[in-house]
């Protein structure tokens, strides 16, 4: 099981239009951008510092017609993106887009949860897993999770889950 199996470790915005997408960011939360330099698609790397956060492109055209709207999605780490998407699917999840390969970097499949809360799944090749991000907050009609970096021996951050009930419910 990977380090990160089950927590999220990457976020990325498929937009409309990504260069002011890009100028957004830098300009209101600051956070720098730098090509990927991957080929055949354009996508941006946001950083805070020099940590890298998320990655931003456009919005695919295939991903639009079939009614895909711009935002965020988060990706979580899994040891089988194709075994997970079974399991998802069993449970009453729905798969959008299948297991496929993202060359040089991993595997992932575009999925959604019972109520229609869409996710990725993701392995990374070895040399390519993101880092984990610290914190990400979950809002579903029953709770809400929040996950709380926690300091642990030489210095490697783990974090733990919190379950509390939302205020608005």
């Amino acid at each position: 099981m990977t380090a990160h199996h089950s927590h999220f470790v990457w976020y990325e915005l498929m937009t409309s239009d990504a260069k002011p997408a890009e100028a957004f960011y830098r300009e209101v939360i600051g956070w720098h951008t730098a090509d990927a330099g991957m080929p055949d698609v354009a996508y941006t790397l946001l950083s805070a510092g020099a940590t890298v956060v998320a990655g931003l492109m456009t919005l695919p055209q295939a991903a639009c017609d079939a009614g895909a709207r711009p935002g965020w999605t988060g990706y979580v780490s899994v040891d089988d993106v194709d075994a997970m998407a079974a399991r998802l699917t069993q449970a009453g999840g729905q798969v959008h887009r299948a297991p496929d390969d993202i060359p040089g970097v991993g595997r992932f499949a575009t999925v959604a949860d019972p109520h229609g809360a869409v996710f990725c799944l993701f392995k990374g090749l070895p040399e390519e897993q993101p880092p984990q991000p610290p914190v990400m907050i979950v809002v579903s009609e029953k709770r809400r999770t929040i996950r709380q970096p926690h300091q642990h021996p030489a210095g490697q951050r783990r974090l733990s889950l919190q379950k509390r009930r939302p205020d608005f419910l």
